[in-house]
């Protein structure tokens, strides 16, 4: 949460002060909301427009917009330092496309922040060799003039990949059906898939982390493509029956699946948290305040919250209650984000000047 001068508040993704009335943009630099101020020519994002609503100021010494289209856009202004890590996105200009892409954007935005509160974004956007992207793709099912007949949402070599069918909401609700998935959302798809970036830029350059994360989550060299291949033959009651030692049903399919799973909820948990302080409903944090302090916290703020869902008729918001095993593996990557060294400043130059993902 953040203020504007005239004391209202403003929450993401704010573009208005409804106190003043002001425009409101976000200020990576200063990592804030805030109101344009009388006088200032803010330098806006080329995406600042109805489609993307992009509402963060560029760059200085950003290069101009270079994304590709066909399920891609371009531009010649510069670009905010989130629109730069994004080349793909729907060129078709159909609501429904048009939809997605704004909630895209939002959910996109709410991640960087998240990373940016723990110091893993800017920072980290290039590490181990790869490059931080971030797209969002229709395929054939939605857009006829699209060459791929099935785009997964996933990620390889430092892309993120969300199928724009994962922002529909009817599309979500039958995909989550289908699976038998307690909880599937655009937002909750992004935590995860960073987590599988973030696993190649912290954990696998070190070999004493990856050394302890093989211990908590198991090794990560078995066969991805068959484990996967297992854990889907399987009928949904029994891929999904319910385990310790794991965060969801999906992480028991794969090491990497485990620790893209835990990342997604410690990211939850932050993030959740961070507006429970903002609005002022569990107390500041404590610099003696451990992992499992912030989990209770959690805990117990996600079933006050589940209890108001049901009392409107909804769906538990978060139905996951982490214990042993799997709360010591989002303890895990509490304390490695919580501890780790700076990163080199050189990749930041090199995320303004929009270059290409180095894999």
């Amino acid at each position: 949460m953040f203020r504007c001068d005239c004391g209202e508040r403003l929450l993401l993704p704010a573009r208005k002060c409804g106190g003043c009335g002001a425009r409101v943009v976000f200020d990576a630099a200063q990592q804030r909301l805030r109101p344009i101020r009388e006088g200032e020519e803010p330098r806006l994002c080329a995406n600042a427009n109805e489609i993307a609503q992009c509402n963060w100021l560029s760059e200085p010494g950003a290069r101009p917009a270079a994304a590709a289209t066909a399920n891609g856009n371009g531009g010649s202004r510069p670009l905010c330092r989130a629109c730069l890590l994004t080349r793909l996105v729907p060129a078709s200009r159909a609501k429904r496309a048009i939809a997605a892409r704004q909630k895209f954007e939002r959910a996109k935005k709410r991640l960087l922040v998240a990373l940016m509160r723990l110091r893993l974004f800017p920072q980290y956007a290039f590490a181990n060799g790869i490059h931080l992207e971030i797209n969002l793709m229709e395929d054939s099912r939605d857009n006829p003039a699209v060459a791929e007949d099935w785009v997964p949402t996933g990620h390889s070599a430092g892309v993120i990949t969300i199928n724009a069918r994962e922002a529909d909401r009817a599309a979500l609700e039958l995909a989550r059906q289908e699976f038998g998935e307690k909880y599937r959302t655009l937002l909750g798809h992004l935590r995860h898939e960073s987590g599988h970036y973030f696993w190649h830029a912290l954990v696998q350059p070190n070999a004493a982390r990856l050394d302890a994360f093989r211990e908590l989550f198991g090794d990560e060299r078995r066969d991805y493509g068959e484990a996967l291949r297992r854990y889907y033959a399987l009928p949904p009651r029994r891929r999904n029956r319910p385990n310790p030692e794991f965060i969801a049903p999906y992480a028991a399919s794969h090491p990497h699946e485990d620790w893209a799973e835990s990342w997604a909820h410690f990211l939850h948990l932050e993030d959740a948290l961070s507006v429970a302080r903002d609005l002022n409903l569990i107390p500041p944090p404590q610099p003696a305040d451990d992992f499992s302090v912030r989990l209770r916290q959690w805990l117990e703020t996600a079933e006050i919250i589940n209890e108001m869902c049901e009392s409107l008729g909804l769906r538990r918001a978060y139905p996951f209650s982490p214990s042993g095993k799997a709360a010591e593996k989002m303890r895990f990557i509490s304390e490695l984000a919580q501890h780790l060294s700076p990163a080199p400043q050189t990749i930041i130059p090199a995320l303004l000047k929009n270059e290409p993902p180095a894999n």
